[in-house]
């Protein structure tokens, strides 16, 4: 447990991630010029695995924004200002809270209306 520990508090192989993300990232945009291709059209080309790295990209892209720009609010909020750190933790926990309901509730709509709700990607 303790090497466990170790390993996931060490500064290198959370660069190590990094370095694999970026390159990840650089990777998709550097073979696919136009964007990112839409995995659902039907004259896409795409294996499973293509597709999925595609998927996980953009949540990784769109994760990491979310929590770029939280740190960059709550950066700020240290000595008389820290007692402003619980509003903005429970702001980000109901923004969380509002978009899994709202992904329930489009998944729900699109079944109803015959589609096919679990096609629906983030």
């Amino acid at each position: 447990m303790g090497r466990l520990r170790r390993l996931l508090g060490s500064k290198y192989l959370w660069v190590a991630l990094l370095v694999a993300a970026v390159g990840a990232l650089v990777w998709q945009a550097i073979v696919a010029p136009a964007g990112v291709t839409d995995p659902t059209a039907t004259n896409a080309k795409l294996s499973h695995g293509a597709v999925v790295l595609d998927s996980g990209l953009l949540v990784f892209r769109e994760g990491l924004e979310a929590v770029l720009v939280l740190a960059a609010v709550t950066a700020s909020f240290t000595g008389a200002r820290g007692s402003l750190r619980r509003p903005v933790a429970v702001g980000s926990a109901v923004a969380l809270a509002a978009s899994i309901g709202t992904w329930f509730l489009a998944i729900a709509v699109i079944g109803a209306l015959g589609g096919p709700g679990l096609d629906v990607q983030a």
